[in-house]
């Protein structure tokens, strides 16, 4: 979808060309394995509320359902990026609250207000930069060296996917692989290893490895109890 708006951008008037231009800056997308979940509509008023206000450059007012406050909080928001990443839409801004760039994911908005504050903080935020080398979303500040071994079962489906731009692949000779990876966070490729259960050993680091252990462990007492 964004390919083609860029192609019907090419062929609009100049100054309507110049619209389209900022606004198609202000979003992008990373897409899954899966097709897009449809936005309801409510989804896409929120939306068009926000791709308004960034082409605008105006702060906005929202209510929003908080999973790690566990509660409805309030802040005043400068949008800087809408985007798409597994299954559902984000936009990153500047927080009142937190006083930081933060992410807030679409679905949770309970409410919406654009003001006539403008915001000029945002233009030379760049998105890429932001996320850096994070597994996908949520940069943590340090770089780990990750290195994981697949067995044969799992081996070529998982590296024939090029799942990050640091990815360096080894294909052994018993059938298995061996994936590294220089990741910011250890957080998000942690539940990407769980997902393939036991064929997957984690050789390093050793941080990773014991978290992984952890919540191994942590679902044999919740699945024993049932």
């Amino acid at each position: 979808a964004l390919l083609a708006a860029l192609k019907i951008a090419n062929n609009l008037p100049p100054n309507i060309r110049r619209y389209c231009n900022t606004a198609l800056k202000t979003i992008s997308a990373k897409t899954g394995a899966q097709a897009p979940v449809e936005r309801s509509g409510g989804l896409d008023a929120v939306f068009t509320k926000l791709q308004n206000a960034l082409t605008r450059r105006r702060k906005v007012g929202i209510r929003y359902n908080s999973l790690a406050e566990r509660k409805i909080i309030e802040l005043e928001l400068s949008p800087y990026h809408l985007f798409y990443n597994q299954r559902a839409w984000y936009v990153l801004g500047h927080s009142s609250m937190h006083k930081s760039i933060r992410t807030f994911k679409l679905n949770r908005i309970r409410a919406l207000q654009i003001s006539d504050k403008r915001f000029i903080d945002g233009d030379s935020f760049d998105p890429h930069e932001y996320f850096g080398r994070a597994w996908s979303m949520i940069p943590e500040g340090r770089i780990y060296n990750i290195k994981l071994k697949f067995l044969p079962k799992v081996a070529h489906n998982v590296s024939e996917v090029r799942w990050h731009s640091t990815q360096a692949v080894t294909r052994n000779n018993d059938g298995s692989a061996t994936l590294e990876f220089r990741v910011d966070g250890l957080g998000e490729i942690t539940w990407w290893i769980l997902g393939y259960g036991d064929q997957v050993q984690v050789l390093a680091p050793r941080a990773l490895r014991k978290r992984v252990l952890q919540i191994a462990k942590n679902m044999i007492k919740v699945n024993e109890k049932v």
